[in-house]
């Protein structure tokens, strides 16, 4: 009897026990839990200064929860984050309370990727559609890609992923005549941590989109009348970071 008594308390805090890794991430995301184990109901309080101002944020976690975060990029205005990323800022944060957490860092606001991009002509044996506006390829890698964007009759918009001389992954919009201004293509690796996705923005009359494009994933962030729309995965702990970078986006960009 006792053996197994001690087996359940064991099995219990495995499942509920404390397990509140807690980590500051890319673009402001401060989580707790592993997204893994329980991290049971509990109120959650962060505080740092900046400058001479004290600022204050609270969660309360369920019982199922497996993580919780803290959304600084969300959170805060533009003037603020850029503080955290050019200073070192303590950071508390106490469980019921109790302080679990009492550290320094600056936020990172660049995605983290290893990739190299530049301008290069495209390859001539590729059956591309419409006429090509720029190409550019990705330095020290096995793999060779381009990233080619092209304008069918003058109505299409295409931005097309070219993994060794093979065309992997397309995306269109519509032209709004203004193409010629789409804008920087960043290299991030937000959901595939291996191959690089092409991320990149398009506006028009009616939204601004971030369009991030993998070889076989493409996930899009809209900005429409003040209201920002990101995919519902942006929510789950493995792609906190991409969350962090969108609101971000929005908050510099506008």
């Amino acid at each position: 009897m006792k053996k197994i008594l001690i087996l359940l308390l064991f099995i219990i805090n495995n499942t509920y026990g404390n397990y509140e890794k807690i980590e500051i991430k890319n673009f402001g995301i401060i989580s707790i839990g592993n997204g893994e184990n329980y991290i049971g109901k509990h109120q959650w309080n962060l505080s740092f200064y900046i400058e001479d101002s004290l600022f204050k944020f609270y969660i309360k976690s369920n019982s199922n929860d497996r993580y919780i975060f803290f959304n600084l990029s969300k959170l805060l205005n533009i003037k603020y984050l850029n503080y955290l990323n050019q200073f070192e800022t303590n950071y508390v944060i106490k469980k019921d309370e109790k302080i679990v957490f009492n550290d320094k860092s600056k936020i990172n606001l660049n995605p983290k990727n290893i990739f190299t991009i530049f301008r290069k002509k495209a390859p001539t044996n590729l059956a591309l559609k419409g006429k090509i506006i720029d190409s550019y390829a990705l330095d020290n890698l096995e793999d060779y890609y381009y990233f080619i964007r092209t304008i069918i009759d003058n109505k299409l918009l295409c931005w097309v992923i070219v993994k060794n001389n093979q065309i992997m992954n397309v995306h269109t919009e519509t032209n709004n005549n203004k193409y010629h201004n789409l804008g920087r293509i960043t290299i991030t690796n937000f959901i595939n941590k291996i191959n690089p996705e092409f991320t990149f923005t398009f506006k028009n009359e009616d939204e601004k989109k971030i369009i991030s494009l993998g070889e076989k994933s493409k996930y899009i962030s809209s900005f429409s009348k003040n209201n920002l729309k990101t995919p519902s995965f942006s929510k789950f702990y493995d792609h906190l970071e991409y969350r962090g970078f969108i609101f971000y986006s929005y908050k510099k960009n506008g």
